[in-house]
């Protein structure tokens, strides 16, 4: 084994092509009686991994040359069984992290040099940011896209500090793993099975090496989640255990295991009931009174209560093809059996002496502007409007009105079908079912009601 500390090296100086080379003799020609120092224990984090995350809107970070940016994080993965390849993933605290992210090394057994719980100093000067696949990830720029750093230089930029601590992770519910504050963290996802088609499956395939992905649930919960696990993993041939419980791993668009222990499956398995959402648009407000008091209702039509976790509601304003400003998270919102949830611009508080479950300015259609809802998976479950086509003139004007669910539809609709509603606006459009019919809030809208 290679001596460990500090002290000096007797050997014979020379080169091999351009590179310096000492070649000892023998054993004694190292002489390491002192303790080491670490150069680790020099840096100082000049900022946090959440404030680097933060960086990110939209387009790739440049990190700069001369800017000092040191943080520190916890490493949570590892590739001693085969997944990881290629990757390193921290976190920036032992337990509840606020952050975490991946970056990419062209290097093979990581965790030789970075454990699961050591302490790292990561310094960006030279390194760049950006979404590969929809996770942030850092690295070398390679066009749009991150690569990874030459296993020469990982040196350069990582310095484990020596220290490792125990991780604690988060322990949370399948409905939770579309929150993207838990991207690149280490979790425990409670409560749950494969789905039924995926039982007798193995990790990836009984044979070959190919990466395979397998799907979990639990029961009452529409949200499926991915476990994928590298076809050279040591466990990939293995079958995938059956039961339920509960599964350790870093969290990204799906759920990467370190190792097969990692699944704790010690429950029988339960055949699961299937849950078809049934969230419907059912009341579209553009008060002639008040603009800020416009507002959208959803309806729970089906039979289960519905966890919105990861659903988004979509605005396309005059007519554009594509979505306008950020989509409106709707993952606070949980909507019992026979439910409503009001999402409403910042004066529908006065207006109707309600509070909105979500209070927020993208709620601003004013007539002519389509409406989509999409869940988890980005699947279109209800739809008000023709994406695409401004408004103005057509069979679903709402100017100064309201646009209403008819009370005998009951399930949402991803194609818009205009005679699914009833038509209120100021304008003189024949073409809608009430014109020349201006809504004044409070007393000509009835949120929560149907």
């Amino acid at each position: 084994i290679l001596p460990e500390g500090k002290g000096s090296v007797t050997g014979i100086f020379s080169n091999y092509y351009n590179d310096y080379q000492l070649y000892l003799r023998n054993l004694e020609d190292v002489n390491f009686t002192q303790p080491r120092c670490d150069y680790s224990s020099t840096l100082e984090p000049t900022l946090s991994l959440l404030e680097v995350k933060e960086m990110y809107t939209g387009s790739m970070v440049e990190f700069g040359v001369n800017n000092n940016f040191v943080i520190e994080g916890y490493v949570i993965s590892s590739d001693k069984n085969g997944n990881f390849k290629n990757k390193l993933v921290i976190q920036n605290t032992i337990e509840k992290p606020t952050a975490g992210i991946q970056l990419l090394l062209d290097t093979e057994e990581i965790f030789q040099q970075y454990n699961i719980g050591d302490k790292i100093f990561l310094k960006l000067d030279m390194l760049y940011m950006t979404e590969n696949d929809g996770v942030l990830t850092i690295g070398y720029p390679n066009g749009t896209k991150i690569s990874k750093i030459e296993s020469e230089a990982v040196g350069d930029f990582i310095f484990n500090s020596g220290e490792n601590y125990q991780l604690t992770p988060t322990e949370i519910l399948i409905n939770e793993t579309v929150n993207q504050n838990y991207e690149s963290t280490l979790v425990t996802v409670k409560n749950i099975q494969l789905t039924e088609n995926e039982l007798g499956s193995a990790f990836t395939f009984f044979s070959g090496n190919s990466d395979g992905i397998r799907i979990l649930e639990s029961c009452n919960e529409p949200i499926k989640l991915s476990i994928f696990t590298n076809g050279n993993a040591t466990f990939a041939n293995e079958l995938f255990p059956e039961g339920s419980g509960n599964i350790t791993g870093v969290l990204a668009n799906y759920l990467e295991l370190r190792e097969k222990e990692d699944v704790q499956f010690n429950q029988p398995y339960e055949i699961c009931p299937v849950i078809i959402p049934k969230i419907m648009i059912t009341e579209i407000a553009d008060p002639k009174n008040s603009v800020s008091a416009r507002f959208i209702e959803l309806y729970n039509a089906g039979e289960t209560e519905i966890n919105l976790s990861g659903w988004k509601l979509n605005k396309y304003i005059n007519g554009a093809t594509l979505v306008s400003g950020t989509p409106l998270d709707l993952s606070e919102i949980i909507i019992p059996v026979g439910g409503f949830a009001i999402i409403g611009n910042t004066d529908y508080k006065t207006q109707f002496n309600d509070t909105p479950i979500i209070e927020s300015t993208y709620i601003s259609g004013n007539g002519d502007d389509v409406y989509e809802l999409v869940d988890a998976a980005g699947n279109t479950i209800d739809i008000f409007g023709v994406i695409g086509e401004d408004g103005n003139g057509t069979n679903w004007e709402y100017l100064d009105g309201k646009a209403v669910r008819n009370t005998d539809v009951i399930e949402p609709n991803n194609s818009f079908t205009i005679s699914e509603w009833t038509i209120y606006s100021a304008v003189s459009n024949s073409l809608i079912t009430n014109p020349n019919t201006p809504q004044n809030a409070p007393i000509d809208f009835n949120p929560n009601q149907r």
